[in-house]
């Protein structure tokens, strides 16, 4: 268990750490919406746990996201990654939640301070689907298994079976 933990961990913090060196490359150029576009274009692609790549959104709800990216909000200012968002300054991860693709999902998001006269938010994906992939290569005994679970609300973050990511606890067998 504590390897597994130790690896999430590891994860989470080297993504954390890719995504803020986005978001002060960001904050340092102060880029208008074009130049915020190539931005995001650039690290399209460059991780690959997060498909949809950067995207960021305002409090008008005007989203801008990679060219490439499939990534779309119909109302960005009532999403998770947005809300949890405005609560810090560096970048954090969001508890899990389904995004509207209809992925379970956790993801990195923080204030982007960019010199605008518009609060946003910027933020990034991880599919849950890769923090099961930690939890399942590090067990050590036949026949054994292994499943996250959040403490905050018995949600199942991590299993070898792939239906059961995003449900209650209580839901299953």
């Amino acid at each position: 268990i504590e390897n597994q933990a130790n690896e999430i961990e590891s994860w989470l913090n080297e993504n954390l750490a890719a995504f803020q060196m986005a978001k002060n490359v960001i904050e340092t150029t102060s880029p208008d919406d074009e130049e915020l576009q190539k931005i995001l274009d650039g690290y399209y692609g460059t991780n690959d746990n997060c498909a949809e790549g950067l995207y960021v959104a305002d409090e008008t709800g005007k989203m801008i996201t990679a060219t490439n990216s499939t990534k779309k909000e119909s109302n960005p200012c009532e999403s998770v990654w947005y809300k949890d968002g405005l609560s810090r300054w560096n970048m954090g991860v969001t508890e899990a939640y389904t995004n509207s693709d209809g992925t379970a999902v956790i993801s990195a998001t923080g204030l982007l301070n960019d010199n605008s006269d518009k609060v946003k938010v910027i933020s990034a994906d991880l599919a849950l689907e890769r923090v099961s992939i930690i939890v399942n290569s590090y067990i050590e005994m036949d026949k054994a298994e292994a499943f996250l679970v959040s403490t905050q609300n018995d949600e199942i973050l991590a299993h070898r079976d792939m239906s059961l990511i995003s449900t209650k606890l209580n839901e299953s067998s």
